[in-house]
């Protein structure tokens, strides 16, 4: 059975820090979700699932949950734990992860798979590892300019509704301006 969609944690090349959390179905289609990078909402979703994909800076990564259980029958439990993969030219390595989905623990396991895998095919450390993950350079450029223009929207939202504000507020203070002037006159009428 196919799954409707995985999820996949990106990073943006461009930038020095963006990273993306998106559902990718098998076609190929993306919808970026709303979650910043290691928040509480970004970290459940994650360990709520079986499996992701993770693409970094320092290379790409398949992450399963894994179990682990105990040997005494007496103290039998699952633990589970996550567990990164790495696979090219028919060779694969593995990590383990523990709990910890933060995007720092998964660059570090990026890189140490990677340095794993091209030790292991004999690669220098200057050699590109093969992959079918990624999308074109091109498909990778629009999807950063898409990212982009959405950071630009939301920023513009945000100064309209900060200038719909600044004028209810500047209404406020001429209402109380013009009511500090009746009471003024009442008060000047009144000695």
């Amino acid at each position: 059975m196919v799954k409707p969609f995985i999820y996949e944690v990106r990073f943006l090349l461009g930038t020095e820090k963006d990273y993306l959390l998106e559902r990718v179905t098998p076609t190929g289609d993306r919808k970026a979700l709303p979650y910043e990078p290691d928040d509480k909402n970004w970290l459940a979703l994650l360990s709520r699932q079986s499996s992701f994909r993770f693409l970094g800076k320092n290379g790409s990564l398949s992450l399963c949950l894994e179990r682990s259980r105990a040997k005494d029958p007496a103290r039998r439990g699952d633990k589970p734990y996550w567990s990164a993969y790495r696979k090219a030219r028919g060779v694969q390595v593995k990590t383990y992860l523990g709990q910890d989905l933060a995007l720092d623990k998964l660059e570090a396991a990026a890189a140490r798979l990677q340095a794993r895998l091209k030790e292991k095919l004999g690669l220098s450390e200057q050699e590109l590892l093969p992959t079918t993950r990624f999308s074109s350079e091109k498909r990778r450029e629009q999807e950063h300019k898409k990212h982009l223009l959405d950071q630009l929207a939301k920023q513009d939202q945000m100064i309209a509704q900060l200038k719909q504000e600044a004028a209810a507020m500047e209404y406020m203070i001429t209402e109380l301006q013009h009511k500090l002037a009746s009471r003024d006159e009442v008060s000047r009428k009144a000695y």
